[in-house]
């Protein structure tokens, strides 16, 4: 395995080669954005644990070892991809292999009127002027080098436009493969999606990989919803137990709009999840949920923000996670209600279901309330299984092994509950079933 000291001064090296074939590099305001956060990178570097909001997740061995950006398709694992579709879901289909657009394996016919799906590379020849309205113009890399590194190198990804008024009539899935003969890759995928006002979409990102293939995926997902839009967004992260996943997704809302987000997590090596929402607009909507399944020599870190900055917002936090062996969990949540948030409402809660001595879980619900006239509410929990149930159901000739499974799956069953989707839903309980 290659390493190297400094991996700052590798990604800059790496990225003063690639900077003239980058897709847009005619386009003067995309090469200021590329070379600003070069700047802030460069400034920031790697995260280390004596940053606060990474003092619990290691990076270290991330930094040290080499990795060559995707800049073709390359060999598709159409195993993978196959095992990547959800059974029985009605829905429109793009497919990024290592970060980049896979029109061959994509599904995009039929689309309403006044929606726009397709490639980021080829937005930003298509409908220049909606990507350099809305590419960046409000994300800040202050204390996020991951998501400036991933604008130097944003070479592709999905740009979804939903126009006013319009309503995408079946899911979008975005799968995501970290495939081909390569080791080694690394991959930054930047989605832009903006929903016009009145307008309503699903969309899931799915993220699979070759079994113990190494690779870094650097993703970033911005959103900006405009008045009364709503949107349902699933991630599933599946990745190789050898992968390095960061990801962030950043959404914007405007007034009675409605977000609601779920991630679960369920493998990779290191897994990094920063989920924000600001609360522009009144009578907003806010809801992330979360399941995390940490097995031995996971780590699985999530950190959350919602900013309410206007009032009459509503939002609620509720992540879960069951560890074992001895892998290692991190959730913070953030929830801030600003001096002109009044009448604010917010819900907060981390529970967490520990099977080994050697299980760690770091957890840290936080609120920040500058206003008076406000609900919020938050809490934590870190627990073993309880030994009444369970001699309740080994009374009852329920062996050990499947009485465990039983109340494991039970502690998580509410968050999958809540899926509106029927064949996610039908996809996370037999998986989840399957490993605990």
């Amino acid at each position: 395995m290659t390493t190297i000291s400094d991996p700052v001064t590798q990604y800059q090296q790496v990225y003063d080669q690639a900077r003239t074939s980058l897709p847009g590099k005619d386009l003067n305001w995309l090469t200021k954005l590329r070379d600003q956060a070069y700047e802030s990178f460069a400034t920031q570097g790697f995260p280390h644990r004596k940053v606060e909001n990474w003092k619990y997740t290691n990076v270290n061995n991330l930094g040290q070892q080499a990795f060559t950006p995707a800049i073709a398709i390359g060999t598709v694992n159409t195993e993978l991809l196959a095992t990547a579709q959800i059974p029985d879901l009605d829905c429109y289909q793009i497919v990024l292999v290592n970060g980049l657009f896979a029109e061959q394996y994509s599904q995009l016919s039929g689309l309403p009127a006044g929606i726009i799906i397709t490639s980021l590379s080829n937005a930003l020849t298509d409908h220049t002027e909606i990507v350099r309205t809305h590419l960046n113009k409000q994300l800040t890399y202050q204390g996020q080098p991951f998501a400036a590194l991933n604008t130097m190198f944003l070479r592709d990804g999905v740009f979804c436009y939903f126009d006013n008024n319009s309503v995408l009539d079946k899911p979008l899935h975005i799968i995501h493969l970290a495939t081909g003969d390569r080791q080694n890759v690394m991959s930054f995928p930047r989605h832009l999606i903006v929903a016009g006002e009145h307008s309503q979409a699903t969309l899931i990102e799915s993220y699979h990989g070759d079994k113990d293939q190494l690779y870094f995926n650097d993703c970033l997902t911005e959103i900006h919803l405009h008045d009364h839009s709503q949107l349902t967004h699933y991630s599933l992260i599946e990745a190789s137990q050898a992968a390095y996943h960061i990801a962030a997704l950043h959404a914007w809302q405007q007034q009675h709009s409605r977000l609601q987000a779920y991630n679960f997590a369920l493998s990779g090596k290191l897994i990094r999840n920063d989920t924000r929402a600001y609360l522009i607009g009144t009578h907003t909507q806010c809801h992330f949920n979360g399941f995390y399944r940490v097995r031995s020599d996971q780590h699985i870190d999530n950190h959350l923000l919602t900013d309410h900055q206007q009032p009459h917002g509503t939002s609620t936090q509720t992540y879960k996670g069951i560890l074992d062996g001895n892998g290692h969990g991190v959730f913070n949540g953030t929830v801030i209600v600003a001096e002109d948030a009044q009448k604010s409402k917010t819900q907060q809660l981390n529970k967490n279901l520990l099977l080994s001595p050697t299980a760690q879980i770091n957890t840290k619900p936080e609120l920040q309330i500058f206003a008076d006239d406000v609900q919020c509410t938050h809490g934590a929990t870190v627990g073993q299984l309880d030994d009444k149930a369970l001699f309740y159901l080994r009374s009852r000739g329920i062996s050990e092994a499947m009485a465990r499974r039983i109340l494991n799956y039970a502690f998580m069953s509410d968050i999958i509950d809540n899926v509106e989707l029927e064949p996610i839903k039908i996809k996370l309980k037999r998986d989840l079933k399957g490993s605990i």
